[in-house]
């Protein structure tokens, strides 16, 4: 297999998910749809750790890519039935997202700054919205640890990003902040009074793009480091 024959598989998998995101949300948010949707995203991540392994040397930011994938996938299939556990493998998702984007380069200040800015606000913003109720106050607590690790992951990706211009890291980045957008607005739709449905779209309609994206940049990773 050629790196141009992987980023066509990459493609044709997204283009499965978006349509399957589609018909996932024309169905009312269908749970069995969803897990087959999100079982593409990690498909890709294993399908491009397979490819590499062996021509790339510095494995280790597609290694933790991939755990990050294949945990955010876990955490799409238990988050409904169980909703602190899928928080908790999702956010052992962003942990190896963050790892990967580590290996990839050091923390430096520039992250740090916008990690913490980023924090600043979405804990700010999940004790003072007035329209966010948490009927169990654990719950707070773990959305708030929870926002943490996410920030940090969305600072390192957008310093990545602004130190190291490329493709690679301009799709982290981008996947990084689909997924915080997304997760904002699935806060909203668990824990708001606000109405309608348009929350729990716009969290899938950020969702799966920002996913694709970070599986995406596993091929444009490899096609940058492959030996030879």
């Amino acid at each position: 297999m050629r790196i141009q024959q992987l980023a066509r598989i990459n493609i044709m998998i997204t283009i499965a998910i978006f349509i399957g995101n589609v018909f996932y949300q024309g169905l009312g948010f269908n749970y069995p749809l969803k897990i087959v949707c999100s079982s593409g995203f990690a498909l890709m991540g294993i399908i491009n750790m397979a490819y590499a392994y062996k021509i790339i040397e510095n494995k280790k930011v597609l290694i933790f890519m991939t755990l990050g994938l294949v945990f955010a996938f876990l955490g799409d299939v238990a988050i409904n039935p169980n909703f602190i556990l899928g928080v908790i493998l999702f956010a052992l998702g962003h942990v190896f997202f963050v790892v990967s984007y580590l290996a990839y380069k050091n923390m430096d200040k520039l992250d740090m700054i916008f990690s913490a800015a980023l924090g600043a606000f979405s804990i700010t913003f999940i004790l003072v919205f007035p329209y966010l109720v948490f009927e169990v106050s654990a719950l707070k607590y773990v959305v708030l640890v929870y926002a943490a690790i996410i920030s940090v992951m969305v600072g390192k990706a957008v310093g990545n990003a602004i130190r190291n211009k490329s493709i690679f890291t301009g799709m982290i980045m981008a996947g990084s902040i689909l997924f915080f957008i997304s997760d904002m607005m699935l806060l909203l739709a668990w824990f708001s009074s606000i109405e309608g449905r348009w929350t729990s779209n716009v969290c899938m309609a950020a969702y799966y793009p920002g996913l694709c994206l970070l599986a995406g940049s596993m091929v444009a990773y490899i096609k940058k480091h492959e030996k030879g």
